[in-house]
């Protein structure tokens, strides 16, 4: 699975300068206590993220569009230890690029983020996550992925669909649903995108939605705010 990874200024290397002195004359050197801003990498995100962040441009690089219909959604909450945003996104081509008895492509989904205000809460969301959206689902064969984060997982079911007053001989399509789930920190965040593909097509679709879902993710993480610093 590809993924783009971003370079990112290690937190700890604050905490490594922080621990030289002048005097210099220690006989042992002592090993550097960790950061504080470890503990919390991500800062309270804007109401209005979901408007800041660029999907359309996104969408553009695979010859998608928003459709005129489509009134995206969103959604923020902020609790006493989170806050949690969902930007929605809906994609359309001006082909028949991968069209199926269902009609045209139309990746559709969800970047869902939960900001904790502990990392320890971060650890825990994630790990119930991956249990639950990536490694139960029948037929799910997830695998791990590297990147800016501090751990990730991502999965793509496919599952075969017809349409229910179809004839026998009707091939159907294949029903594609693309996940990655990652965190960050104190930053857990899940992009996700289905669609419908020609079967002998799903490979490739399945190669398209991967990269699609993880360039959605990248581009909302661009807009959010840190207390540490983050390129």
């Amino acid at each position: 699975m590809r993924r783009q990874c971003r370079p990112m200024l290690e937190i700890v290397f604050s905490a490594s300068l922080a621990a030289l002195t002048l005097g210099c004359t220690a006989e042992t050197p002592t090993e550097p206590e960790p950061s504080a801003a470890v503990a919390t990498v991500y800062a309270e995100p804007p109401e209005n993220l979901c408007n800041q962040v660029g999907f359309d441009e996104v969408m553009a690089r695979w010859d998608l569009s928003t459709p005129s219909w489509d009134q995206p959604g969103s959604d923020y909450d902020a609790s006493s230890t989170m806050w949690y945003v969902r930007c929605s996104f809906v994609g359309v081509t001006e082909d028949d690029r991968f069209a199926t008895v269902f009609g045209g492509f139309r990746p559709r989904g969800a970047v869902t983020l939960r900001v904790h205000h502990e990392v320890t809460d971060a650890l825990k969301d994630y790990e119930q996550d991956a249990r639950n959206y990536f490694e139960r689902p029948e037929g799910s064969e997830p695998v791990e992925v590297t990147g800016w984060w501090d751990s990730g997982i991502a999965v793509t079911l496919n599952r075969h669909m017809a349409p229910i007053d179809a004839p026998i001989t009707e091939p159907g399509a294949a029903s594609l649903n693309s996940r990655l789930l990652v965190r960050h920190g104190n930053l857990v965040i899940v992009a996700y995108a289905q669609a419908e593909a020609p079967l002998e097509e799903a490979d490739a679709v399945t190669d398209l939605l991967e990269d699609f879902v993880a360039a959605m993710l990248d581009e909302t993480v661009e807009h959010l705010p840190t207390e540490s610093g983050r390129d």
